[in-house]
């Protein structure tokens, strides 16, 4: 009974609850440039300037601040939607991830990036995270994380060009290079979380207590990620119970040996 409770119990936060604090941290970010536009003050040299002791304030700063209001729209809604996916989703690291995403990029850019301008926008921070997702999606292979990398791809694969150094980008200062390396950082991190399964990504279900009784062979499809951790455990299991006969084995040997040795 209690396993059906847990088979049946939704362990999971709502849509509603995952959007809040990205509209909280765009609300921060507006509320920022508003009051740069209103007082007429530039705080771009707040940003990150590679490989200068001044720059490395705009690792806590960078993305917070932005060129103008264009620059602040295309970053707040792509930031929103993938903010929000990865909070429902995937809501065990998805603090973690941000954070690291959030400094390790910065720290990245200051040591590898141009040293001709100031850095700054949330646009490597919203790199980050649509790699995170893509990523995830690849390493974990359930279902809703190919369903979600297939999504970013869908949505966001103009943001292909943004990590080259193409005409276009370098025509409009857009900074090729720290875009990159968040797209870098949200792989890395979606690599080491890839075992960091959720709840409702891991648990057994009915199926895989009932008989194997298939109609086609397993391998014509991909397994499902709970089928790979259900044969993991038969596989474990059968591993270790193989392991103990041979083990009786031997010391049945050992005491036949024993009892029929000549005085």
């Amino acid at each position: 009974m209690a396993q059906q409770d847990y088979l049946t119990e939704k362990k999971h936060i709502t849509w509603l609850q995952s959007i809040v604090p990205p509209i909280i941290f765009i609300a921060f970010i507006w509320a920022i440039h508003l009051i740069q536009f209103i007082s007429g003050t530039e705080w771009g040299n707040y940003g990150i300037f590679p490989r200068e002791r001044f720059g490395l304030a705009g690792i806590f700063f960078a993305p917070l601040l932005h060129a103008d209001f264009t620059h602040l729209i295309s970053n707040s809604i792509p930031f929103l939607v993938l903010a929000t996916a990865i909070i429902y989703f995937y809501p065990r690291v998805a603090l973690v991830s941000f954070f690291i995403i959030y400094f390790a990029s910065g720290v990245l850019i200051w040591i590898f990036a141009q040293t001709t301008a100031f850095h700054i926008g949330l646009s490597y921070v919203v790199y980050g995270l649509a790699s995170f997702v893509f990523f995830t999606g690849i390493f974990r292979r359930s279902v809703r994380g190919i369903i979600l990398s297939l999504l970013v791809m869908l949505f966001y694969n103009g943001m292909i060009e943004g990590v080259l150094p193409t005409k276009e980008v370098l025509s409009h200062n857009i900074s090729w290079e720290s875009h990159l390396i968040g797209a870098i950082v949200g792989l890395l991190v979606a690599y080491f979380y890839k075992d960091d399964f959720e709840d409702d990504e891991i648990k057994v279900h009915h199926f895989a207590q009932e008989p194997k009784n298939y109609y086609f062979d397993r391998n014509v499809f991909d397994q499902t990620l709970e089928q790979r951790a259900f044969e993991a455990e038969e596989k474990r299991q059968q591993e270790a119970k193989e392991r103990y006969e041979r083990y009786l084995a031997s010391l049945n040997s050992w005491t036949s040996t024993s009892t029929n040795k000549p005085e």
